[in-house]
């Protein structure tokens, strides 16, 4: 299982929407700003040849708006401890996902609040896949499950090598066989999803998915997601609910 963040809306969106409703945008201290694109820090020297950057000293900066401490602050305080939801729905998350299984594929989506899907199809991939050597299924933790899935993987290929229909070989494909898909999540979706899927009673398949989602979100994001935490030793973020 693979998660890739390819696009996420930048915090001072949302701390200008919040601003918006009492029309404090006079008080924002979101500016522009010198970014690094090596490293990220704003720490940048100005040189009469141009800028370079402290920390790593690449001269690859950028100018960026940069949401400033106090937005920050007011975008915890506003979206989760006064628990105004709508405003956190500004914060779009555009994810990649890449070997979810169908039993992972259905629980998600039951999250259909702030949540988009585009997955892939097996009317139209499935002998695809097959041919090319893209075709997978995720193992069981049970040997004598994992002997049953790959007699049912042969029987999927004896299907594509005789032609069968993509229409009829779906009918064979087990919980466990992986798909791709594109996802988008409001900010309000993703904590609600890691709230219920990084519970130690949730399937570890659906518990993976939400430990990628946590570790694929950028570092200047993961204050609002003070909530979860990673245990020491353990490859995994958990609920402290």
């Amino acid at each position: 299982m693979k998660v890739t963040l390819l696009h996420h809306t930048p915090l001072h969106i949302v701390a200008n929407a919040i601003r918006t409703c009492w029309a404090s945008q006079d008080k924002s201290d979101t500016k522009l700003t010198e970014v690094c694109n090596s490293c990220g820090s704003t720490d940048i020297k100005e040189t009469n040849n141009g800028s370079y950057c402290r920390e790593c000293e690449s001269e690859d900066i950028s100018i960026e708006t940069v949401c400033g401490p106090e937005d920050m602050a007011l975008i915890d305080r506003i979206g989760n401890k006064a628990k105004h939801e709508s405003v956190k729905n500004h914060m779009t998350y555009n994810f990649y996902f890449e070997g979810i299984t169908t039993k992972t594929l259905l629980a998600l989506t039951r999250h259909d609040i702030g949540v988009e899907f585009s997955v892939q199809s097996t009317r139209y991939t499935t002998k695809k896949a097959v041919k090319n050597g893209t075709a997978e299924y995720t193992k069981s933790k049970s040997d004598r499950v994992n002997d049953y899935l790959k007699q049912l993987n042969e029987m999927i290929i004896d299907c594509v090598n005789h032609n069968e229909a993509n229409d009829e070989i779906s009918l064979l494909l087990p919980q466990a066989w992986q798909y791709n898909l594109a996802c988008s999540m409001s900010l309000t979706a993703v904590q609600h999803f890691l709230a219920l899927r990084l519970k130690k009673d949730a399937h570890w398949d659906i518990r993976d998915l939400a430990n990628n989602i946590l570790k694929s979100i950028p570092e200047d994001h993961l204050y609002l997601y003070s909530d979860y935490i990673i245990e020491p030793g353990v490859d995994a973020w958990h609920s402290q609910n």
